[in-house]
């Protein structure tokens, strides 16, 4: 799991700074919001830290993809704000969001799916201007593998 997000921030991340995830932070956001994060999406964060990932955009546009673009896996300060701020809860939606599109809609977990520790969930993609969540993946690791299956 690590080799394969490790490839991803290789091909994919286009930070100027590396930094990756602050275990304490971490536990932090979990403390904060009642939850534990999927061990899949906690291995990124720690091992790869939060990306920005522009140029995936450009492959799926350009090979005409169905798959939503994928721009910034955010840090848990950035999770924290959106929760705090309600972006990402209301009576329609409610997820704990972790990622984003170009576009600003957002990559996500259900709550109910992060009370106990676990090893994946499943990932939603929450469409902001329509108000909608469709499933996007099974787990964070599936997840990822399917923007690695992208052609070069």
């Amino acid at each position: 799991m690590t080799a394969l997000f490790r490839s991803f921030a290789e091909r994919f991340d286009r930070r100027n700074v590396i930094e990756k995830e602050d275990p304490d932070a971490l536990a932090g956001l979990e403390r904060q919001l009642g939850i534990f994060l999927p061990s899949d999406l906690v291995t990124f964060l720690l091992e790869v830290g939060p990306t920005w990932t522009p140029s995936i955009l450009d492959v799926i546009v350009d090979r005409d993809i169905d798959l939503w673009a994928l721009q910034q896996v955010w840090t848990s300060e950035e999770i924290a704000n959106d929760r705090a701020n309600g972006w990402t809860s209301s009576p329609q939606v409610d997820l704990i969001p972790f990622a984003s599109d170009p576009m600003g809609n957002i990559f996500g977990i259900l709550p109910s799916d992060l009370r106990s520790r676990c090893a994946h969930a499943p990932i939603l993609f929450f469409d902001h201007d329509l108000n909608t969540v469709e499933p996007e993946a099974d787990s964070f690791t599936e997840f990822i593998e399917r923007y690695m299956a992208l052609p070069a």
